[in-house]
């Protein structure tokens, strides 16, 4: 009799274990996935053949920022209308996705969840109007804490009532990962893993706050998580301008090669461009004076398929997406390029 309840529950603890363990014999399938996180969405003809020719199946657009106000609560700070969209684009899978400042979960009470789950759901139906119907997935982005997280998991699953014909996912960054224990498994149907924005962007010290192989690999663990998972992966540049030592703002569209060339900066030898003049650019949109400090923060491919192969292994079923994050343009890589990054999946 012993002998038969000892093999009852090792059967038992392989058939739990099995569900999130994945079987490394079956071959992965990859969704290809983009983010689109501007004020509007407007794709010209390179866009969409861009788009066409990579494969990409999936395009997630932030529709809506909640933000809290002290008037208004919970508010929807910024929108985006997706309805035409969603019909122009008909050959994407399109991810309408909500940001939740986590600021407004700690001003949030448990008894207005209700309401403010039926506001979200409400104000997506109103952004996707009459192709609601079409939308096989919406996505909450959050960067909730253990202070916060029983109420954005309530949250989470008062919407999930609201949309039950939907999958609800939820992006997951990587000391949500790391600490899962802290901070708790969200009430979703599968998570999205930020593989970015993992440095200290306004330190002067930070080599690049984007990505940080090393310091990726101290986050991801071994151990699964008991949820699907999606992947983030960068594709985006910027320029972080310091004066005096002290963070000042985000500079776009500006490369590398660009100080490389501009006889405007020197480059010191902790890799900032230095101004050795005043200098405007982009119509005096951003302006430089003489001392500023500009460090470039760029990813480059193989940074890429490093960051891919260390993820691939977090994985916890064989079917799931590989977005690319990018906030100002496509085609920051070559084609050949990025099926080299989606095969590293396989």
């Amino acid at each position: 009799m012993r002998i038969i309840v000892i093999s009852f529950l090792f059967s038992a603890i392989v058939c739990i274990s099995s569900i999130f363990i994945k079987d490394n014999s079956e071959p992965n399938h990859v969704i290809r996935g983009m983010y689109h996180w501007k004020t509007n969405l407007y794709l010209d003809e390179n866009d969409i053949s861009f788009l066409k020719r990579q494969k990409i199946e999936k395009l997630y657009i932030k529709i809506m920022d909640i933000s809290w106000n002290t008037v208004y609560q919970a508010y929807p700070t910024t929108s985006l209308n997706i309805e035409r969209d969603i019909k122009d684009y008909s050959f994407l899978d399109i991810v309408p996705v909500i940001f939740i400042t986590n600021e407004t979960l700690l001003h949030t009470n448990k008894k207005d969840l209700d309401t403010l789950s039926k506001k979200i759901v409400l104000k997506t139906q109103r952004l996707c109007g009459s192709e609601f119907n079409k939308i096989k997935e919406l996505q909450i982005d959050c960067d909730w804490t253990p202070k916060t997280k029983d109420l954005y998991f309530e949250l989470l699953q008062k919407i999930k009532q609201l949309v039950t014909h939907k999958t609800l996912s939820v992006t997951l960054r990587l000391h949500q990962l790391k600490n899962k224990k802290q901070t708790g498994i969200p009430s979703a149907d599968k998570v999205s893993l930020m593989l970015y924005n993992m440095g200290k962007l306004t330190d002067y010290n930070e080599s690049n706050s984007i990505l940080n192989i090393e310091e990726t690999k101290r986050y991801l663990s071994s151990s699964s998580y008991n949820l699907p998972m999606d992947f983030i992966l960068p594709l985006f540049n910027w320029g972080v301008q310091f004066s005096n030592k002290q963070f000042d703002k985000i500079v776009y569209n500006m490369p590398k090669s660009e100080l490389d060339t501009n006889k405007a900066f020197i480059k010191l030898p902790n890799g900032h461009y230095m101004l050795i003049t005043d200098y405007y650019k982009d119509n005096y949109n951003n302006n430089f004076t003489y001392g500023d400090e500009v460090r470039i923060e760029e990813i480059t491919k193989q940074d890429l398929i490093e960051l891919s192969n260390l993820c691939k292994s977090q994985a916890t079923t064989h079917n799931f997406s590989v977005s690319f994050f990018e906030q100002n343009y496509y085609h920051k890589i070559d084609s050949m390029s990025y099926e080299e990054i989606y095969h590293t999946f396989n």
